[in-house]
């Protein structure tokens, strides 16, 4: 409930402010009745656009920055497009133009500043409510700090996020922008960094043993010495994990293992 209230507070207040840049910035391209004329349509259908952009913007987040970059932009501008050659028409045409006469430059005429509008949309929505927004964030903290079964976290499994319950977590691997959690005998994916997520799940329960690997300590059945200072976890769940050297002091207090 607080999210959703959250997401129109931001909606109204974004495009409020945008309807007033777009109004400010019309004031340079025709005079001040055109421009108010315009800019009455463009933040209603800004609200609109937007809300459904919302619905599958997080699905855009698949593969590399380059890639996801480019898709966020081009649904912005096709958005942008289609937006202003609805809304311009209707606004040339209450102003006296003759639909007839209307060229290419009426239908999409501010395109592009539309387009910016809705790139910087975008980048405030998943900064606030994105798979790593800082509501999310927020919202992940308190719950793992709840006692029990209802420390949960969500996670992404075929496309889809789901909440996973922090206790069954076995190991958490770094992987780019993402981390690979396992959890009874699956795997599950996340967007955020090893560092948060040791944050997030807590000393209680949970071990960095590596720049890049966490365990469930109660999890761990078995411990292997190496050559060189580092150690082979096993897990309950049948893995293993080695450790790194700079992680052996932490691993023998916390298992009480002799130097």
């Amino acid at each position: 409930m607080i999210k959703e209230r959250a997401f129109w507070i931001f909606q109204v207040s974004f495009w409020a402010v945008a309807g007033l840049a777009l109004f400010v910035s019309g004031l340079w391209q025709m005079n001040w009745q055109a421009a108010l004329a315009r800019n009455v349509y463009f933040p209603i259908a800004g609200f609109m656009t937007s809300f459904f952009l919302s619905l599958f913007l997080p699905r855009l987040l698949k593969g590399g920055l380059g890639r996801r970059l480019i898709l966020i932009g081009l649904v912005c501008f096709v958005m942008a497009i289609a937006t202003t050659s609805v809304i311009n028409p209707i606004t040339a045409m209450q102003l006296g133009a003759d639909f007839g006469t209307l060229d290419a430059t009426v239908y999409f005429g501010g395109a592009l500043n539309l387009t910016l509008v809705f790139l910087v949309w975008s980048l405030l929505y998943l900064q606030l409510f994105g798979p790593s927004g800082i509501l999310k964030v927020a919202e992940e903290t308190a719950t793992s700090k709840r006692p029990g079964p209802d420390r949960r976290i969500t996670v992404e499994t075929g496309g889809k996020m789901v909440p996973l319950a922090v206790d069954t977590i076995a190991a958490v691997r770094a992987a780019g922008d993402y981390v690979h959690i396992r959890a009874a005998g699956r795997e599950f994916l996340k967007r955020t960094t090893i560092t948060a997520i040791e944050d997030l799940l807590g000393p209680a329960r949970f071990l960095r043993i590596h720049r890049s690997a966490i365990v469930n300590v109660e999890m761990v059945s078995q411990i292997e010495a190496g050559s060189k200072g580092e150690f082979l976890l096993h897990l309950s769940d049948g893995s293993k994990i080695s450790s790194s050297r700079s992680y052996r002091e932490s691993i023998r207090r916390r298992f009480g293992l002799k130097a």
